[in-house]
């Protein structure tokens, strides 16, 4: 093999800046914990040590000088990143609360790109120039977000007539916020995920007749993203749905067509990345289109030539987002090192590029995407790539004056890489020009004329496989922590999806150009990239019904976290091993050195196969019982959501919060894939906790801001039991809930007065509705009242009920008594009658609403009536998650604002 990198002689000396890298992304983490010292501390220490290091240079404390530079450089440049933030930038005017959160105000400025326009709802993005609020206008700068209701013919009419494009300078009226909105340990902050994003605020426009174009913008970007805009209109005509919403989402980055069932299969089968356009998704393509064209071209001058206008092209059609540059940054990086042929160049160019990327913005090194990008990049660069040009090289052996004997490797490993990669007749055709003559013995695995036709298939999923278990392996402590999921079927169903969504593509060109002519001479293509489609679907399906599906799983906390750390520890040994591991070394080595070697890489696989069952499994993520009732009422905006942690250890969960579908029958079926309170903030906040089953679920009633939750609840975790009010009504959401507990296994009881359980010494006493319950009933007058009494202390849980169930609960004569009690119907005026709230009398009362409630709930009056028989009154809204703890006899109350 006559390109074969040469062996280096210690670690990974070769790469200073993967290293310089490392060390700025470390200094940058830390940062922030240095902010007292101020950044031009940091400034002086890196310039002296860099000077220090420069004196020293012939000396091998250079190096570490060097490395300190790199650190106290990361660390100047998150804290004056931090402290430079501009006073009239729109997120400073809305954190130091010059315009209050949600004020009416009018933004001008300049559309960042074309708008995306889905089934139901439109989004602009504006570079904001001025903000009037009040009658006084303030220059400004900063990304704003506006999302346009169009799902009438009216208002997609009126947004249409307004023929919005990239460059055009507007006004919008609107109510701008960056606010938190689920405010719970473990879940997401709202003004952190605005940042990853470069968005400042955010608003909803009430319709497209608040937008005003002032000025028309014009250029080439602006053609190029209105025929973007085109084309996905015309994808939403030609396709069905489902694959209109694929090829829209891999395509041309626009994930508004994108319907919710299709996500979900793509995401429990680990594959959702080729319908992102993020660093995940360039990285994807970028090795695919590598693949193939170092298939058809030999030179990596050439292949890089074809490779880097393509993903150039691509991010730019797509529309820049800051994830996608990154990622084809960093791919041009390793493309071009790659092309300069020398040991580890890939390495270093991507360490250029990460050092780069983190001095613009050192911010970014706790941005998931940016970790994501990082690990697939280094799985490909640093394990999957070195391994495949090793086993090619071991397959495809010949007699070279650099590789004169055969390679040094066990004989099952020779023949199977044989097998794959050595061609008999290309040798006899070199043979043939030689002056001298040899006979090579070669024994693969498989041989043969058939073997020889399907050789390059299994060769391509071969190499494929490798690439995406190598991937898999780096990731798998980022998917566990930020998506608390573990692809399974991923390494397969990756060559399966993702291969069929790129046929869908090379497909969906031709249909597009042909349909503008005349739709018939589409629907070929139209026909083959449909059954492409389904075949993808109908994949993923057949092997999540195995039981193959992404495993779901909580996350570590506290001293916990440093087995995430921990696990690339061994991962990182192995790829140093890998890279310096020559099959074709001239010489023997002592047999002591050579034992070591093999237990130090036996020790390593064994160290990362371990960390990795504990991060997959958890055994010792859930907290250990203390004893203790422990009641967390969470904030899931509109809904009730309550985690009861019994003495003895066991869960129960009550509502889980949800979204109201205000759809009416007849309306259009496309549910758009939104993220759910259930997955966003109740799973999250139960994975936190370290949880991976719950005991019980409760159903308070079947509205949808206390039911849809419990949907995504009994899908990521294992339950053991379900209960529903008797008298509980049947919706959409609710038969979805049992079907999923019917296909689990789940056992489901209806509930009604006066039955009871005791758990971990918890009595559990249902209060409500009797079984002769009138069907008549209001559904909130249906929900499930549930007394919880441990020794002296008791917590009473009302759902929904109104006044009519208040005065039912009274008459049956049921002690309403209670230390705590989460308030009615999120304290409407319907609900907290005189005579109950004198009946229950509690030391606290907790009102579950949302910060700024749709409803204006709770009602200044209900408040009032709670305060005035000595309770004190805590909103889910202000305070976050609101926690009490008892042993029976004293109760301590904190909540997540303080």
């Amino acid at each position: 093999m006559t390109n074969r990198e040469p062996t280096p002689t210690r670690s990974f000396t070769r790469h200073p800046l993967l290293w310089l890298a490392a060390a700025f992304a470390f200094g940058a983490a830390v940062g922030g914990s240095f902010t007292a010292i101020g950044p031009m501390a940091f400034a002086v220490a890196s310039v002296l040590l860099a000077a220090l290091a420069f004196a020293f240079r012939e000396r091998s404390i250079a190096t570490a000088l060097l490395l300190a530079a790199s650190f106290s450089a990361g660390a100047f440049g998150y804290i004056y990143e931090a402290a430079s933030l501009s006073p009239v930038r729109v997120k400073a005017i809305y954190d130091l609360g010059i315009i209050p959160q949600a004020d009416p105000v009018a933004v001008r400025g300049r559309l960042v790109r074309a708008v995306e326009v889905g089934p139901s709802t439109a989004v602009l993005r504006i570079a904001a120039t001025e903000i009037t609020h009040r009658g006084e206008a303030m220059a400004t700068e900063g990304d704003v977000r506006a999302f346009v209701p169009v799902d009438s013919d009216d208002a997609r009419g009126d947004l249409e007539r307004l023929g919005l494009r990239q460059g055009d300078e507007v006004i919008i009226e609107c109510g701008l916020d960056r606010d938190e909105r689920f405010l719970n340990p473990g879940v997401a902050r709202r003004p952190e995920l605005l940042d990853r994003q470069g968005i400042d605020a955010a608003c909803t426009l009430k319709s497209p007749l608040l937008i005003e174009r002032v000025a028309k913008g014009g250029g080439i970007a602006a053609t190029v993203l209105a025929g973007r805009g085109v084309a996905i209109e015309r994808t939403a005509e030609l396709f069905s749905p489902q694959t209109a919403g694929i090829l829209a989402a891999a395509m041309f980055g626009d994930r508004y067509y994108l319907d919710r069932e299709t996500a979900e299969i793509f995401r429990e089968g680990g594959t959702f990345h080729v319908l992102v356009i993020s660093g995940l998704h360039i990285t994807f393509i970028a090795g695919l289109l590598l693949y193939f064209t170092s298939r058809l071209v030999r030179s990596r001058v050439r292949q890089a030539a074809i490779v880097l206008p393509a993903i150039w092209i691509f991010s730019f059609a797509v529309g820049m987002e800051k994830p996608v540059t990154r990622a084809a940054l960093m791919f041009s990086f390793i493309l071009i090192g790659r092309a300069m042929g020398q040991a580890g160049s890939m390495l270093n160019a991507a360490g250029a590029c990460s050092l780069m990327l983190l001095a613009w913005r050192p911010s970014d090194v706790f941005d998931p995407s940016l970790l994501l990008t990082f690990a697939s990049v280094f799985g490909i660069i640093a394990t999957a790539v070195p391994l495949i040009e090793k086993l090619r090289a071991v397959g495809g052996w010949r007699p070279t004056r650099e590789t004169p004997f055969p390679p040094s490797v066990p004989g099952v490993v020779r023949r199977f890489c044989e097998a794959l990669y050595w061609s008999e007749a290309g040798w006899r055709i070199e043979s043939g020009r030689n002056v001298w003559r040899t006979g090579l013995f070669k024994r693969p695995l498989v041989a043969g004329s058939v073997w020889e036709r399907i050789r390059p298939t299994v060769r391509f999923v071969f190499e494929a496989v490798v690439v995406s278990a190598s991937v898999q392996l780096w990731l798998l402590p980022l998917m566990a922590v930020y998506f608390h999921r573990i692809p399974i079927a991923g390494i397969v169903l990756n060559i399966w999806t993702g291969g069929l969504v790129a046929a869908m593509g090379i497909l969906a060109v031709p249909a597009l150009f042909l349909g503008s002519i005349a739709d018939f001479l589409a629907m070929p293509f139209v026909t083959a990239a449909e059954a492409a489609s389904a075949a993808a679907v109908l994949g993923s399906r057949a092997v999540l019904g195995l039981g193959l599906g992404g495993k779901r799983m909580p996350v570590y906390s506290g001293a916990g976290v440093a087995i995430y750390f921990l696990y690339l520890v061994p991962v990182v040994a192995l790829a140093v091993m890998l890279f310096r591991w020559d099959p074709f070394r001239i010489g023997s080595e002592p047999k002591l050195r050579v034992a070591s070697k093999r237990g130090f890489a036996a020790a390593a696989v064994l160290m990362m196969l371990g960390l990795g069952t504990l991060i997959i499994f958890t055994p010792f993520a859930a907290p250990d019982p203390d004893g203790k009732l422990r009641v967390d009422l969470l904030d899931v905006g509109q809904g009730d959501a309550a985690l009861i942690t019994f003495p003895n250890g066991e869960t129960m969960l009550i509502d889980a919060g949800g979204q109201v579908d205000y759809r009416t029958e007849g309306d259009d079926d496309f549910e758009p894939d939104r993220a759910r309170i259930g997955e966003m903030v109740v799973s999250e906040f139960l994975w936190q906790r370290g949880l991976s089953h719950v005991d019980h679920i409760v159903a308070s009633h079947a509205d949808s801001d206390h039911l849809q939750g419990l949907i995504d609840v009994a899908r990521n975790f294992s339950v053991g039991r379900a209960y529903f009010a008797a008298a509980q009504g049947e919706t959409e959401e609710s038969r979805m809930l049992y079907e999923i507990l019917a296909e689990r296994g789940v056992a489901a009881e209806r509930l009604v007065a006066g039955e009871a359980m005791t758990v971990g010494d918890v009595r559990v006493d249902v209060l409500y509705p009797a079984a002769n319950a009138s069907p008549n009933l209001a559904e909130n007058d249906r929900s499930l009242v549930l007394m919880l009494t441990f020794g002296e202390r008791r917590f009473l849980f009302t759902g929904d009920i109104e006044a009519e169930a208040e005065r039912l609960l009274i008459d049956s004569g049921a002690d309403l008594v209670a230390d705590v009690v989460k308030v009615p119907h999120h304290g409407s005026r319907t609900s907290s009658t005189e005579s109950f709230v004198s009946a229950v009398r509690p030391r606290f009362a907790v009102i579950p609403v949302g910060r700024r409630s749709r409803f204006r709930h709770p009602d200044p009056q209900v408040v009032e009536r709670w305060r005035a028989v000595g309770a004190e009154t805590l909103t889910t809204g202000s305070r976050g998650t609101i926690t009490f703890e008892t042993d029976g006899q004293g109760i301590e109350v904190s909540a997540f604002v303080r």
